[in-house]
């Protein structure tokens, strides 16, 4: 075994707004708050955490000046367990006003796919992945 255990605990996202944040991944994912106050927020999901941080505060945490323009090179995922499940979270941000970057859609590949942005444009994919679509 490496320093390093084999398993993220937990992604921090930057955010220029911590309640317009806040209140995305409670209304339109669903995710329970487990922890916050006017700095961070914790939602705890079934295999690991994510936290949101006020930019300015990491920003002066880490010694960066600002943190460069968002979204930044990630694309974070989630699995759910049906088709279907993309299409109801599609109409759920939807009915949200939030940024669809691509609708749902199956792929030559086999997932259904939808791409949406947080606030702040953290990009999310949002996909059903059957067996063997996902290296699994």
């Amino acid at each position: 075994m490496g320093v390093v255990p084999g398993r993220v605990s937990s992604v921090t996202l930057a955010v220029r707004d911590l309640a317009a944040s806040d209140r995305f991944y409670t209304e339109v994912f669903g995710f329970e708050r487990v922890s916050g106050n006017e700095i961070l927020t914790r939602f705890r999901l079934e295999n690991l955490c994510v936290d949101l941080i006020q930019a300015e505060v990491l920003e002066a945490e880490t010694g960066v000046a600002r943190m460069p323009a968002m979204p930044g090179p990630v694309t974070l995922a989630i699995a759910l367990p049906e088709p279907g499940d993309v299409d109801a979270c599609q109409t759920r941000a939807e009915a949200a006003g939030v940024h669809i970057l691509a609708p749902a859609e199956d792929k030559p590949s086999g997932p259904r796919i939808l791409f949406l942005c947080d606030p702040d444009g953290h990009i999310w994919e949002i996909g059903c992945f059957p067996p063997g679509t996902w290296g699994d």
